[in-house]
């Protein structure tokens, strides 16, 4: 939800509650509050997590250079609509942040039963999210690019692609439901290999609406919006079948439900709202900056600029939410195990070598820009 948020994980009281001592834990620990002998263990599951993402941002630059062929008026456009869609799927945080700090104290627990019942959970609450969110997006769509001061050609073009991705909004959202569940579980690799696939067909498809070509409509800039729902519904469907296969890192099991539970959705929501107003806050403004960047002259033009300068920074911003997923998973289940010192170490060891690597990342950013 990509997406663009840091998850959080929450220390429940219960953990410190409950009199049971702590599990026994076979690793040594060391003193001190970093541990560079988990630099292995963290890469083994951030480079994952950072292709997978990579691969989002590959399907963004590709799909800039097709509506290119069409002019800066579709660049412009396209990259608008991706402004507007991130503030909406940050929104989701609220679900998908407490998701993923509850299935990994589950797993850290060593209870399947406790991670299908907050997944199914998840993907209930964000069904019903998702479609609340479809039918106002549908509706506030011409207010909210009225709001951006775009110039009436790109309202034009921008208000039924942001029509199509609000129909088509709920696979997005379970998409990135499941993907949660899976980095939760400490299973990177999956939704790697998932999201490989269907970006290459969302490429192919959005390739084909976009020109017309094997017989399909010449929908232009919109029919990107239709290649990305035919690979998002691939995309859940992949992952139902990795949920029910039983052969990964999470199983939905029998014995739990899809139906709505107050106390668990209340424990998801309680995790997750913060950071979901968060993430809203921080995306939001960048709409204020794209209504600035509008007002200028040669408006489209700068549109356009800065739509192309955006995708590249998301490279660089995507990677430093990848660590974000691992420290996430990490301490999370250093928490279901009891182990607060670990999650200590777990997450600080994270943080400091995902600082360390995106300085070199970003450097040659800067350098060839």
């Amino acid at each position: 939800m990509s997406s663009a948020t840091h998850p959080t994980v929450s220390l429940s009281r219960a953990h410190y509650a409950n009199p049971k001592p702590p599990a026994q834990n076979t690793m040594t620990h060391s003193t001190s509050k970093i541990n560079f002998s988990l630099t292995a263990r963290i890469f083994k599951l951030a480079i994952p997590v950072i292709a997978t993402s990579q691969m989002d941002n590959v399907v963004g630059i590709a799909t800039l250079y097709m509506v290119g062929k069409l002019g800066p008026t579709a660049i412009s456009t396209v990259g608008i609509s991706w402004q507007i869609i991130v503030v909406i799927m940050v929104s989701m945080m609220a679900v998908t942040t407490g998701t993923f700090s509850l299935v990994a104290q589950a797993i850290g627990a060593g209870s399947a039963r406790d991670a299908s019942a907050t997944t199914k959970q998840a993907i209930t609450l964000m069904s019903l999210l998702s479609v609340g969110i479809s039918l106002c997006g549908i509706a506030a769509t011409p207010t909210m690019l009225s709001f951006l001061s775009v110039p009436p050609e790109i309202v034009d073009l921008a208000k039924p692609y942001l029509q199509v991705f609000f129909a088509s909004l709920i696979f997005m959202a379970l998409t990135y439901t499941q993907m949660t569940c899976f980095h939760a579980a400490g299973d990177t690799r999956t939704p790697f290999y998932i999201t490989l696939i269907t970006n290459i067909i969302i490429v192919i498809a959005s390739y084909g609406f976009i020109f017309g070509v094997w017989g399909l409509p010449t929908l232009g800039v919109v029919g990107s919006a239709y290649g990305m729902i035919v690979g998002r519904v691939l995309s859940v469907a992949f992952f139902f079948w990795a949920l029910y296969s039983g052969r990964f890192a999470i199983t939905l099991l029998p014995g739990t439900s899809y139906r709505l539970s107050r106390d668990l959705a209340v424990r998801i929501l309680k995790i997750g709202i913060p950071a979901g107003l968060q993430g809203l806050f921080r995306n939001g403004s960048g709409l204020i900056f794209l209504k600035f960047v509008a007002l200028t002259t040669a408006s489209t033009a700068a549109l356009a600029a800065f739509s192309i300068g955006n995708q590249v920074e998301r490279v660089v911003r995507r990677t430093s939410l990848s660590f974000g997923t691992v420290a996430t998973t990490l301490v999370g289940q250093s928490i279901g195990a009891r182990d607060p010192d670990e999650a200590e170490r777990r997450g600080l060891t994270t943080l400091v070598i995902s600082i360390l690597f995106l300085v070199i990342l970003g450097l040659p950013v800067v350098v060839f820009a």
